[in-house]
């Protein structure tokens, strides 16, 4: 266990980067409420008032903890809390644990929710199977809110996003086009993420590929997410059928090869290409090879500025070691399904 909660205060303090203008603690609970880990502020003032800062939430810490183990001995989702000071975000690990993250009152959840997930996720395996290999980053993310929820669901005092008992079980279909330039690492992502290995025998995609991948988020075990992924070929001859594809379409990646600045100079048309024929829907810019550090040609930076001047969410990924590859999918998931679940409400 010991080992198991050094990983755990490692991917905290990476959580706390990811977050860092926004975040004040993060702890994570066993059901009992024995604490396991915390990652706290290195401010003077959140070290100096640590003690104020947990009394300030230990109330609200006791009443959920109680809560989970008398009516959710299983799944229980995700609850949000306001005090005067703090918005609390409780997400569960698993079976065994539940992690509170405590943000700064002025923090819009729609920016923090996506990396909780990602992390309770990864705190979940570590927990729960302590002999699985577990990638300890977090992405360096850029959300648009066309992937979160509602952000003015973030105003609520008290939100808790419990999957209605009717709804258990129901499978959810998304419809996801990776779209880019040819030889851009496309349908080597998409079997990273399906297989969980890297595609040594690549042959480029001819018109499109098809694969399906059902699986759940954390915290709404109740819930299938079921991707069925186009892969787009993006030869010049297949332009003419291509918008065919697209259509029916729930969200896009759009991807480029970080160490061939011409793919990057191409996204903007792959971007008109695919809003020509659905121009709602979310869009997420991958930058791919992230690997090959000596010969990238196009920074971090220069891909978060694009994405934010179209208003597409952003991440870097590589195919080939996996790094972010789950991350950048489980981040759509948890989009799509909040956005869902929230126009519900």
């Amino acid at each position: 266990m010991e080992e198991t909660v050094k990983k755990i205060e490692i991917l905290l303090y990476n959580y706390f980067q990811a977050c860092i203008d926004m975040m004040e603690a993060v702890y994570v609970f066993h059901r009992d409420g024995e604490l396991i880990a915390k990652k706290l502020s290195e401010s003077p003032e959140t070290l100096i008032s640590e003690d104020n800062l947990y009394s300030g939430v230990a109330e609200i810490v006791d009443q959920t903890l109680k809560r989970i183990k008398s009516q959710y001995p299983g799944s229980f989702g995700t609850s949000t809390f306001e005090t005067n000071e703090h918005r609390l975000v409780f997400i569960e690990c698993g079976q065994n644990a539940i992690m509170l993250s405590v943000f700064k009152l002025e923090t819009l959840l729609s920016k923090v929710i996506p990396y909780g997930f990602l992390v309770a996720e990864k705190v979940a395996r570590l927990i729960d199977g302590p002999e699985l290999m577990v990638d300890l980053t977090v992405p360096n993310l850029f959300l648009g809110y066309e992937l979160s929820f509602d952000p003015s669901v973030a105003n609520y005092p008290y939100i808790e996003f419990n999957v209605d008992p009717e709804q258990a079980q129901k499978e959810i279909h998304f419809k996801l086009c990776v779209i880019g330039e040819p030889a851009v690492g496309k349908t080597t992502l998409i079997y990273q993420f399906v297989h969980g290995k890297f595609l040594e025998d690549y042959k480029p995609t001819l018109g499109i590929s098809i694969t399906n991948q059902v699986y759940n988020l954390q915290g709404f075990k109740q819930n299938q997410l079921n991707f069925m992924i186009w892969d787009v070929a993006g030869q010049k001859f297949f332009q003419r059928v291509r918008k065919y594809y697209y259509q029916g379409a729930n969200v896009a990646f759009i991807c480029y090869d970080v160490t061939r600045r011409e793919s990057f100079d191409r996204v903007e048309f792959w971007y008109q290409d695919i809003r020509s024929v659905l121009p709602g829907i979310p869009l997420v810019i991958i930058g791919n090879k992230i690997d090959l550090l000596e010969d990238r040609q196009v920074s971090h930076m220069e891909g978060e500025q694009l994405a934010r001047r179209l208003h597409c969410s952003f991440i870097e990924t590589s195919a080939k070691s996996g790094e972010y590859v789950k991350d950048a999918f489980s981040i759509v998931g948890i989009g799509l399904f909040f956005k869902l679940f929230t126009a519900k409400r």
